[in-house]
């Protein structure tokens, strides 16, 4: 999937959060938005050319070389991880405000939503076996279609 559909998936899922669970103030609704897009992209370090990838530049490579793309970036496990990272030195040590983590988390859980319905899936356990795949095909009309379904719901709601 496309950092734009990703990006679109990433803001109908925070804004459902958002429903549930609603910021107080301007300020922090606008940290959670780019906390959530930062956590969108962000699985996607793994692939070098990918928009996050390209900006990190020499990182990303390395990422790559180690983790193939849709591996470990693209499971439950690193959701766990950076978890654990935010919420016990980040928010603890930076005084970060938990709704701004839930922000990271929503987008990161987003994209492996929209990664989960591509034919090529993720597999959640990595590197357990276990591979959830849809029928959508990056970059082609199936996607294009998500994506105006996405902005459809959104204008409706």
């Amino acid at each position: 999937m496309r950092s734009n559909t990703h990006i679109l998936l990433g803001i109908l899922v925070g804004s459902v959060y958002f429903s549930y669970f609603p910021a107080k103030g301007l300020v922090l609704q606008v940290l959670f938005s780019l906390a959530l897009i930062f956590g969108v992209l962000l699985p996607d370090i793994d692939e070098a050319h990918s928009t996050i990838g390209q900006r990190a530049g020499f990182i990303s490579k390395i990422i790559q070389k180690i983790f193939k793309h849709r591996g470990f970036f693209h499971s439950v496990w690193m959701i766990l991880i950076l978890f654990a990272l935010f919420k016990f030195v980040f928010v603890k040590y930076l005084t970060l405000n938990d709704f701004i983590l839930m922000g990271f988390l929503v987008g990161y859980a987003a994209h492996l939503l929209g990664d989960a319905i591509t034919v090529n899936g993720i597999k959640p356990f990595y590197p357990l076996g276990l591979t959830i795949r849809g029928p959508v095909r990056t970059g082609k009309f199936s996607e294009v279609l998500v994506a105006l379904l996405i902005i459809t719901w959104m204008v409706a709601h």
